[in-house]
């Protein structure tokens, strides 16, 4: 038997036996619950502006499961130990069993003094405990990708040692998995070179495009963070990605895509909030009521909310115009929400006025020279290679944030100079930056990869995405293409 508490002066001594917690006092000895707490440490906000209306404990709970007893790592208000139904609520929603019982004689008194023994157990602690605001990338350098993955300076934390939660179980539904594997840098980098870059070979270059959009957007969102801690770094917007092809172009990859991303992603499962259809907005994929889902996502985390075959009508293209600002959204009956994360969807549809240079868009165009043969090799090497190593994009992301970091200046300068000559038209300079730190990003991961970035081609095929929405062709192309491609050559690879 094992004794937690000390008896306090006229009043109640708690025991423990067996994961069950047992109060002692002059009544006589009995039951209090059919499960023991401990806490851990009060949850605390790193960021200032957050105003809490209570706080919030971290305890580790034991109770009796399947016959076997089970710990697990609770957030709990303190106004859990208000009153006895409160207790239950609390207790059972956060552990994940409707089934923990209080004993019979437990009163709000009891309740109190139980709150007043365990604060005092705690109080020689000197954890510190934050409270996240999302899953996703933290300050610190601390990932914190579901309740069972946080990630810590690049190695995958302990249970028992983490430091960051949530004191809402809804968001838990939004996390991720990641292989331990994939934090080892030449586990990694052999995803991409041994195997990636065979099966992306493959492949078109869309692909490719799309994954540099989903690595920059997993490290800008990180970005966002430090932005909000301090005011005087320039504004990180959010990412709207589009994987578009025409009507008339069928069964080109883009579904595909999303699923491979998915998956590389660490989202696991059909029904992940992560990874939904778009559909009308009315009566099919997302809805009305969808959007709000949507920006659910979008708050829960700052990975990259995957939305299937969207139509891009004015309602969908208002709600991507504010997503992109990174603003609160909401009413006073469901609150502010902000979104943290980034959108890539597919359509057939290319984006409206109010979105047109907020949105990068990689066209996708059947490839005639495709055959079966190719399909079949890269649905099922493909996938196996992604189901075989979840989260590797994000894994890319945490090991490699850094180098990103520390090269993207002078590259990036380059890039857009570029981008500003091929699409003078275009004049929005949030779409330059934008295209220009995908294309930075994708010369980056082939790098590492150790494959070589076909940039000339990655350039052309970005800007002919941003020029104006019109059948023309760039005489610019035509009058300088020899001149930008010399000098692509001479230039070293970001």
């Amino acid at each position: 038997m094992d004794n937690f508490g000390e008896e306090m002066e006229e009043g109640p001594i708690f025991l423990v036996e067996n994961g069950k917690t047992m109060i002692s006092d002059v009544d006589g000895r009995r039951i209090f619950g059919d499960f023991s707490l401990k806490l851990q440490g009060q949850l605390m906000s790193k960021n200032k502006l957050v105003k809490e209306k209570h706080g919030n404990w971290v305890a580790t709970c034991t109770s009796q499961v399947k016959g076997h007893l089970e710990t697990k790592t609770i957030v709990l208000p303190v106004t859990t130990f208000d009153s006895r139904s409160k207790f239950l609520q609390e207790l059972r929603g956060s552990f994940g069993s409707a089934v923990l019982n209080l004993g019979g004689s437990v009163t709000t008194s009891s309740l109190a003094d139980y709150h007043t023994f365990l604060k005092n157990d705690v109080n020689n602690s000197n954890m510190r405990l934050y409270k996240a605001q999302n899953l996703g990338f933290q300050l610190d350098n601390y990932r914190f990708l579901s309740k069972e993955v946080h990630i810590s300076q690049g190695e995958l934390v302990r249970q028992g040692e983490e430091i960051y939660f949530v004191d809402n179980e809804d968001i838990y539904c939004h996390g991720t998995d990641l292989g331990r594997h994939l934090l080892d840098y030449h586990r990694l980098r052999s995803v991409f070179t041994l195997s990636y870059r065979h099966i992306l070979a493959k492949t078109q270059s869309h692909f490719n495009f799309a994954t540099a959009f989903v690595l920059n957007a997993i490290i800008k969102n990180a970005q966002r963070i430090h932005q909000s801690e301090n005011e005087d770094e320039a504004k990180v917007e959010n990412l709207i990605g589009m994987l578009y092809s025409d009507v008339a172009e069928r069964n080109v990859g883009k579904s595909l895509t999303l699923e491979t991303i998915a998956k590389a992603q660490g989202i696991v499962g059909a029904g992940h909030p992560l990874h939904c259809s778009g559909g009308d907005l009315t009566i099919s994929g997302v809805s009305i009521s969808g959007v709000k889902m949507l920006m659910s996502a979008l708050a829960s985390t700052n990975l990259v909310c995957l939305v299937d075959d969207a139509n891009i009508n004015a309602t969908f293209s208002e709600f991507l115009l504010q997503v992109h600002g990174g603003l609160a959204q909401g009413s006073s009956r469901t609150g502010l929400a902000v979104p943290h994360g980034s959108i890539l969807m597919s359509t057939n549809l290319r984006e409206s006025e109010r979105i047109y240079g907020r949105c990068i868009r990689i066209n996708y165009k059947k490839d005639r020279n495709f055959s079966f043969q190719d399909e079949k090799f890269l649905n099922e090497n493909l996938q196996n290679l992604v189901t075989e190593n979840k989260g590797f994009l994000v894994a890319w992301a945490v090991l490699f944030q850094r180098l990103w970091l520390d090269n993207i200046e002078e590259p990036m300068n380059k890039i857009r100079a570029m981008l500003k000559m091929l699409v003078p038209e275009q004049d929005q300079d949030r779409w330059y930056k934008g295209a220009s730190s995908v294309l930075y990003t994708y010369a980056l991961f082939h790098k590492v990869a150790g494959v070589h970035a076909d940039l000339e081609t990655a350039i052309e095929h970005i800007a002919s995405c941003g020029q104006l929405r019109t059948d023309k062709t760039l005489s610019f192309w035509e009058r300088f293409g020899r001149e930008i491609k010399s000098n692509l050559q001479k230039e070293e690879k970001p």
